[in-house]
Formats: C-alpha cells, structure tokens, sequence
C-alpha cells in the first residue's frame, strides 16, 4: 500500500497538477549536506486581495498577476476565494502549464467564507516532491487556526535537500495564537517528513501592528529560539495602503537555507512602480506587496 500511494504521488507531482489533500508519505530520501545550488532560486509569498474571477475577467489586471508570478521560481498564493476554480485554472494558462506546476489546497475556513492556497512552482527550477495538510481538529473555534497551513516539499533542481515551504494566511484577529500555534506546525513537518531539515513558513502572518507586536512575538518559540530566523523585520511595509506594517513574513529554520539566503534579496516587490500603476489601481490589485527571497 506504501508503494502505491508512494508511486500515486510521486506521478502526479512530476505532472505539476496536485489540487487537495493527499496521503502524506515520505517519497524519496535525500542528502541532507549542504551544497550550493546551482543557480539562484527565488520565493515569494502573495496574499492577492479576494483572489477570483472577478479580478482575473480585467485583463490588465490577470496580466500584471501573470508577470508577477513569472518573476518567481516558486510563488505561494493566498486569499483565492473563487468556488469555482477558474480563475486559478485561468491564471495557470497565463503563466504556462508546461513552465509551471501548480498545487492547491482544499477550501479552508470556519465559515462558509472560505479561501485556498496555492503554489506555483517552476518545473525547470524545482521538483515537486510532495504535499501535506495540517489539520487541527473540527472547525469549531477550538481549533487553532481559520485556515490552517498547507506545505508543499520541494526539491531544487541540482540541489541535493529538499525544503518543506509552509504556507499560512493568519486570521488578523487571532494573530498572536496562530503565530504562536506556528511551532506546533514546524513540528508536525517535521514529523511527517523527517528527513528535510529545511523549513521555511511563509505568507500574511499579519504579524505587525495592531495584531501582533514585536513583544507579543518576542513571548513566542516560533521568534525567539535560534532554530528561527524572521529575515523580513518590523521596519519592512507590506502594505500597499498608507499603514506602514509588516504583516508579510517568512520564517527560516534549517543548516542550508539559512546558509543559502542571499545577502540582500530579501525584500518586498513594489509592482505598483515596477508596473506604473496609481494608488487605486495598486489597491484593486491586492492591499498587500508580495514578499522574496533567493537562495543558493
């Protein structure tokens, strides 16, 4: 039975089409040695503001989404709201089913609003070697999170460890207990995958300003062991309104991505200079700026 689930997903991850929950199974093991990589490989997290059909029928605007995802090798989407499914079926064509592979999680949430995640991965890039749904019990708010994280683990191309991405969007106003529940997510990872030793948790952990403060963090696992590094600081802004918080993260733990950050490519991506667009063009995009990093 090991097998087949193995070889079921081990197949429909080299396709780049995974949408739901799977079996968590340990695919393949790796070397867990550091070795550079061999070319940068860039990560970004994007919480799109109501991601759905809506914004993808204006074509300026799934365009601007297109070439924002194209500039990353791996790209974690948050707040997809469309029941449907189209739009992220539409935006996948966009950016090239056979540059791309795309996997998603089921419809999270405690209420009949709910959202997704999604990952768009580079196949030339990155091997997809598996994903994984945390779960925290019933959906009756005595569960930790509104929509818990969903992972996928990636292998680099040409790199010889894998990395578990965790991928989280933090209902703002249960921010210090979801960030704080983050540790009990690391460890599950881990313990679903033992053999990756490198983790990085990102999107809107909404962990800055009214929500969550640096003292409510610095109480915190998650922030204040040296297992953790936060690369993204409290003076960063990853808003596009006029707050000035930074609600976007990652979170590193692991020998060789915290060795393989590159000096300086940590940052926000401001797509309403880079594209020349207004404020209210900015904001009917998304209220929040994607979030990158690169190693190597």
């Amino acid at each position: 039975m090991y097998r087949l689930v193995a070889v079921l997903i081990a197949a429909l991850c080299a396709t780049g089409v995974l949408c739901s929950a799977l079996p968590n199974v340990e695919v393949a093991h790796v070397s867990t040695r550091a070795t550079r990589l061999p070319r940068p490989l860039s990560i970004s997290a994007f919480n799109i503001k109501v991601f759905g059909r809506a914004k993808m029928s204006d074509p300026a605007t799934a365009a601007q989404i297109r070439d924002i995802v194209q500039r990353y090798d791996v790209i974690l989407i948050q707040e997809i709201r469309d029941i449907t499914g189209e739009a992220l079926q539409q935006l996948w064509d966009m950016v090239g089913r056979t540059q791309f592979g795309m996997v998603c999680s089921a419809r999270l949430g405690r209420t009949t609003s709910k959202e997704e995640y999604a990952y768009f991965l580079r196949l030339s890039a990155v091997q997809i070697i598996g994903v994984h749904q945390y779960d925290d019990g019933p959906d009756d708010y005595t569960d930790a999170f509104e929509r818990e994280p969903f992972s996928v683990r990636i292998r680099p191309v040409g790199g010889s460890y894998d990395i578990a991405l965790v991928g989280i969007h933090v209902k703002p106003t249960d921010a210090v207990k979801e960030i704080d529940a983050l540790i009990d997510v690391y460890d599950d990872v881990i313990r679903i995958w033992p053999t990756v030793k490198d983790v990085i948790i990102l999107g809107d952990l909404n962990a800055d300003c009214s929500y969550a403060s640096e003292s409510d963090l610095l109480r915190m696992p998650i922030y204040n062991q040296n297992l953790f590094q936060w690369p993204i600081g409290f003076d960063a802004d990853t808003t596009v309104s006029s707050t000035h918080c930074a609600y976007d993260r990652f979170i590193l733990s692991g020998p060789n991505v915290r060795s393989a950050l590159i000096p300086g490519s940590v940052g926000v991506f401001l797509f309403d200079k880079y594209f020349g667009m207004t404020y209210t063009e900015a904001y009917d995009l998304s209220d929040h700026y994607p979030i990158e990093l690169e190693l190597l």
